[in-house]
């Protein structure tokens, strides 16, 4: 009782136990749309539905000319045997009804050299060991020219190559993935939050 009119202070009405849980941030309200995709059966199968109804079959179709065939085998074995489009398509489907995000990236086989500053030497990454003849410190690749024994930053270059197998289609956790909006350039930066939060704690 309240000793000033006599009366009874209620608590709110709209307060319950059920609201000390409500997710405070999007990375919280994504662990609950996880557990509901993984526990509730019946938000389980709706998504999965409504994920796998829109796709169909991948149809490989061009006019007949002389060649195509052998293009045909290729873009099938592409499509069906490297990427496997249709289990893709059924993630990323999952991930935009789960999370209501849907975060793709496709990358490109390439091959890494790094050259020594001092005599100009190029190698191939793979084929150096690691400590002994490179490290990454401080973002940097560090080279222990294998002909010149110069320890020192090297320069680093990227050759892609063609080779259609080596192709990958990355899915990005929605949790792991901090949207950086600018409202003045409208423009939308993806940054990985999970090595940010490391490089703040460092």
């Amino acid at each position: 009782m309240d000793g000033r009119n006599n009366t009874f202070r209620y608590p709110s009405p709209w307060w319950d136990v059920a609201h000390m849980e409500l997710p405070t941030t999007v990375k919280h309200l994504f662990r609950w749309c996880r557990f509901h995709m993984l526990v509730n059966p019946l938000v389980s199968a709706v998504s999965k539905k409504m994920a796998s109804y829109p796709i169909t079959e991948v149809i490989i179709d061009e006019d007949e000319t002389e060649g195509f065939d052998k293009n045909r085998e290729r873009w099938h074995d592409c499509l069906f045997n490297v990427l496997n489009i249709g289990r893709f398509q059924l993630e990323a489907g999952l991930d935009y009804y789960g999370y209501g995000n849907c975060i793709v990236s496709l990358l490109f086989p390439f091959h890494k050299y790094l050259t020594c500053q001092s005599c100009g030497v190029k190698k191939r990454i793979k084929k150096l060991k690691f400590r002994q003849h490179w490290d990454f410190r401080n973002f940097q690749y560090i080279l222990t020219c294998p002909e010149c024994r110069t320890q020192a930053p090297a320069k680093v270059t990227d050759e892609y190559y063609r080779s259609y197998r080596e192709i990958k289609i990355i899915r990005w956790n929605p949790q792991d993935i901090e949207i950086d909006y600018n409202p003045i350039t409208q423009r939308i930066n993806a940054i990985a939050a999970r090595q940010q939060n490391k490089n703040r704690s460092k």
